[in-house]
């Protein structure tokens, strides 16, 4: 099976690459770092099309995206170009190639609200969310995955850093940190999703999945057992409410995911947030 993932030198792709080429996959990777086999502007359709006629991948992994939530907020015109349009130029040639699939990262920032999210529960605040929707979307029109995640673990990828390394690196160094007591998540370490995404990519199977940890946490909370697990002090830690940070864009406080669609699928049993955070590379 030849599987090209997009976006591949960002910080999931990281993960993912190495890992991937260790077991024997055959990978196409297209980024902009020297890891990459391809450097191509996906928000051209004929760029697009073109690469993906060369390299005839039989599935596509969709990593690319513009994740700062602010920077979209402030260009929303580089939010749909990064977000949804290069999810569309995929879908655009997959839909002329039975039997490949597509398989596109999406996000937990769809939902808001209190309880465990199933996928339909879909609640849009911001640009962010509504261009990733968006992208869904585009995705499930040609028969292709949507996987809603959040992930934390040891970056791989050279000034890129998930929540965790900024957790360590900032309680560390002693640095001023606010963290939010109300806002709630449910992120999979890096090790467990990689593995995860290797079974759908073997399997693919139409729809949106979210694919999380079977239980949350508050974003305090988590911070405080990575700086328990990692035997680090508190000092510089402060807790904190969404509304006193104010942010540019608003943001959801329930991101927390039910996963028994996914489960179910797969024939899996998701970890909890808290085992996840005893055993993950940090």
């Amino acid at each position: 099976m030849r599987v090209l993932i997009t976006g591949a030198t960002g910080l999931l792709g990281g993960r993912l690459l190495p890992a991937w080429r260790q077991s024997g996959m055959d990978v196409v990777a297209v980024g902009h770092a020297a890891a990459a086999d391809a450097a191509v502007d996906l928000t051209d359709q004929k760029a697009t099309w073109r690469l993906l006629e060369e390299r005839r991948p039989e599935v596509v992994v969709n990593l690319v995206a513009l994740s700062n939530v602010d920077a979209c907020e402030q260009d929303p015109q580089r939010a749909y170009l990064l977000n949804v349009r290069t999810a569309q130029n995929l879908a655009g040639w997959l839909a002329k190639r039975p039997g490949a699939a597509l398989v596109h990262i999406s996000t937990d920032h769809v939902y808001d609200g209190p309880g465990a999210h199933a996928e339909p529960d879909v609640t849009l605040l911001n640009i962010y969310a509504y261009s990733k929707f968006a992208a869904e979307l585009a995705v499930l029109a040609v028969g292709g995955t949507a996987l809603r995640v959040n992930f934390f673990g040891r970056s791989l990828t050279a000034g890129r850093m998930s929540f965790s390394d900024a957790i360590i690196q900032g309680l560390s160094a002693g640095q001023p940190m606010g963290f939010f007591t109300d806002v709630f998540f449910s992120p999979l370490s890096l090790d467990t999703l990689a593995a995860m995404i290797a079974r759908v990519v073997a399997d693919p199977a139409p729809g949106v999945f979210n694919l999380g940890a079977a239980s949350g946490l508050s974003k305090r909370d988590f911070a405080w057992r990575v700086a328990q697990r990692m035997g680090l002090t508190l000092a510089g830690a402060r807790e904190i409410t969404l509304a006193q940070a104010g942010l540019r864009a608003r943001r959801p406080t329930g991101m927390v995911m039910a996963v028994g669609k996914f489960e179910k699928r797969y024939g899996v049993t998701l970890p909890s947030l808290e085992a996840e955070i005893e055993s993950a590379t940090l």
